[in-house]
């Protein structure tokens, strides 16, 4: 896949992968069955897609800090595995070269140990990378708010959308 490859940047990856399965395949299917129209579902994706994307840099941050008891996953799964998500991309770009060599020591190294895959962690999070991630997610849900602001919606469908959009930027599991 193209996370794995390192293909396209990360941003890219979580629109035509996560965004479109999580948030526009079923706002748009959803709206198709209600009756919109091709400019309707397109308008719809609009509000999608940045909840979508803002959906996988959550899951990104989760997964090298998050709790494994509450998200079910060890930490650092990303680094093992190799994806370059947004926040290793920002953490290898941001890093100074001997905690880039770190970080790309374990990146892709399912057996890395644990302890080293902590190191890695906290040096995405001192580097700045985190703080990056977590603005850029306030960037995406503002412009999903903005696009349903700008939507002719029924206030309970506005509601709906604005609670989902709001619980994704700091969802914590």
């Amino acid at each position: 896949t193209m996370d794995l490859l390192g293909s396209g940047d990360a941003e890219e990856v979580a629109r035509r992968k996560t965004a479109s399965y999580t948030t526009v395949g079923p706002l748009a299917a959803g709206a198709a069955l209600a009756g919109a129209n091709d400019e309707q579902v397109e308008r719809l994706a609009g509000i999608a897609r940045p909840i979508g994307v803002a959906f996988q840099l959550r899951d990104d941050i989760l997964g090298a800090f998050g709790a494994p008891s509450v998200t079910g996953k060890p930490v650092g799964t990303d680094l093992r595995t190799g994806k370059r998500t947004f926040l290793i991309l920002e953490a290898l770009e941001r890093a100074e070269p001997e905690s880039r060599a770190l970080i790309e020591s374990v990146l892709g190294d399912e057996h890395a140990p644990d302890e080293t895959v902590a190191e890695a962690c906290g040096l995405i999070e001192q580097c700045g990378a985190r703080a990056a991630c977590e603005r850029r997610i306030d960037e995406l849900v503002g412009a999903a708010q903005q696009n349903i602001a700008a939507e002719p919606y029924l206030p309970a469908g506005k509601a709906l959308l604005e609670h989902v959009t709001k619980l994704v930027g700091r969802r914590i599991v």
